[in-house]
C-alpha cells in the first residue's frame, strides 16, 4: 500500500549505518524527519539506542561516554526544532559493570533470560531441586512467584498464562545466563535503579504507566508529541 511504499522510499534514502556506528542516532532523526514529511502523524515514537549498544559490549572512557550522551540529546533537540513536535524524553536508566553471571542452564525447569532483561529471568516448571539451588545463590536478590507478580501489577488470571512460574531478580551488577543469552558477554548491563529518567514540558508522570496520560492529554489539546 501507499504507506509501505512511503517507508520503502525513506529507507532507500537513508541506509541504516549499524547499531554502534557514530551515525546511528543521527540516522534515527533523519528517518523520522523524512517520514513525517510524507505521513504527517501527530505522535512519533523514536528510539535512540546507539549509546546502549556501543556501551554494552565495548569498554569506553568517561569522556567518550559523556560525549555520546550529549550527542543523543542534541539529536532530540534537532528533531524537535525541525519538526515542531514537543518531546517527552524517557531514559532507560543507568548502566553498571557486569560483576558475574548466574548460570541457569542446568536447571530442570525452563529458564529464559535475554541480554536485554539482564538481571531478570523467568523460570517455567521448576523442580524442588531447582528451588534449593536458587535459594543457595548469593547473587539472586528476589524470587517472585506468579501470584505475587500478578498482584503487584494488577494482573488477571488470563495474564497469568503469559507469566512464568517464577520471576528471578539478580543483585545489582549481576546477570542471568540462560536460554536467550547466546550473545557475547557484555561489559555493562542495565543498572538496578528504581527510577526511570523522564523529561517533558507537557506534564509530570509519577509512574511509568502515567506517561500515556501525558501523551493523550497533549494530543487532545492539538499538540504534536
Amino acid at each position: 500500500g501507499p504507506l509501505v511504499d512511503l517507508m520503502k522510499d525513506v529507507l532507500h534514502r537513508h541506509p541504516y549505518p549499524g547499531d554502534t556506528d557514530p551515525a546511528a542516532n543521527r540516522w534515527v532523526t533523519e528517518i523520522a524527519l523524512d517520514l513525517i514529511g510524507g505521513y504527517h502523524p501527530d505522535f512519533v515514537f523514536l528510539t535512540y539506542a546507539r549509546q546502549y549498544f556501543a556501551g554494552r559490549f565495548s569498554p569506553m572512557s568517561r569522556a567518550v561516554r559523556t560525549a555520546m550522551f550529549a550527542e543523543v540529546f542534541a539529536e532530540v533537540e534537532r528533531f524537535a526544532d525541525a519538526s515542531g513536535f514537543d518531546p517527552i524524553v524517557i531514559g532507560r536508566g543507568g548502566m553498571t559493570p557486569l560483576v558475574s553471571s548466574i548460570d541457569l542452564n542446568r536447571l530442570d525447569g525452563l529458564a529464559i533470560s535475554t541480554h536485554w532483561s539482564a538481571r531478570y529471568a523467568g523460570l517455567h516448571g521448576p523442580s524442588e531441586a531447582d528451588l534449593k539451588y536458587l535459594e543457595k545463590q548469593p547473587n539472586i536478590a528476589r524470587i517472585v512467584e506468579r501470584g505475587e507478580f500478578l498482584r503487584l501489577f494488577d494482573g488477571t488470571p488470563e495474564d497469568g498464562q503469559k507469566v512464568p512460574d517464577l520471576l528471578l531478580v539478580a543483585e545489582r551488577g549481576h546477570a542471568f545466563s540462560g536460554i536467550g543469552c547466546a550473545m557475547r558477554r557484555p561489559v555493562m548491563i542495565p543498572d538496578a535503579g528504581s527510577h526511570v529518567p523522564l523529561f517533558s514540558r507537557l506534564g509530570e508522570a509519577a509512574e511509568l504507566t502515567s506517561i500515556r496520560g501525558v501523551v493523550d492529554n497533549s494530543l487532545r489539546k492539538g499538540r504534536k508529541v
